[in-house]
């Protein structure tokens, strides 16, 4: 919806308040705000952004889930908190996924700098469907140059595919008929 496409036009600057967020939520700019108000704000942020978001360490384990990723992976915090793609894919039955989860963690982690991608997947909560899904994952910093962990911000972007699909098959309906137009006013 609307909402998607104002963030997926913006993703640098959520990017940098999800980051801020963070590390007001870390203590590590308890200098300027309270750690305790910092995890407060950071909660809300979280629990209350549309779209899917995760934090996980260096080794992939799950420490910040919000309800929209829970409803995008179809699992709930307590089966997430603690464990690693590894641990959750073969629960979500999507294999063919754990790789290019892998990879882009890596891809972050590595280069330092966030990575966006689309993905298509069998839909986890629509069985025999196709989810398409938006993927910002940006590194965490914690006190030093090397990313301590990985964070992503998940946003569905199924609704947009299909209408994009029906637009293109609406422009060839549209090429066919004036096609055929032509055809039949050459012939007459």
């Amino acid at each position: 919806g609307f909402v998607s496409e104002l963030v997926l036009a913006n993703i640098p600057a959520v990017v940098r308040q999800l980051t801020l967020m963070y590390h007001l939520r870390s203590g590590a700019l308890s200098r300027v705000v309270p750690r305790a108000d910092g995890e407060a704000r950071f909660r809300a942020v979280v629990d209350n952004i549309p779209f899917g978001f995760s934090l996980r360490d260096r080794e992939g384990r799950f420490l910040i889930v919000n309800r929209a990723y829970e409803v995008m992976l179809g699992l709930g915090a307590k089966q997430l908190l603690g464990r690693t793609p590894d641990d959750i894919i073969p629960l979500m039955k999507v294999p063919d996924t754990l790789l290019a989860w892998r990879e882009g963690d890596r891809q972050v982690i590595d280069g330092g700098v966030p990575v966006s991608t689309e993905t298509e997947t069998p839909s986890v909560n629509h069985p025999g469907a196709m989810a398409a899904t938006h993927i910002v994952r940006f590194p965490v910093f914690e006190g030093g140059n090397a990313a301590t962990g990985v964070a992503s911000i998940a946003i569905d972007i199924t609704g947009r595919r299909r209408m994009q699909q029906a637009i293109v098959a609406r422009e060839a309906e549209l090429h066919r008929v004036l096609a055929a137009l032509d055809m039949a006013r050459e012939g007459i």
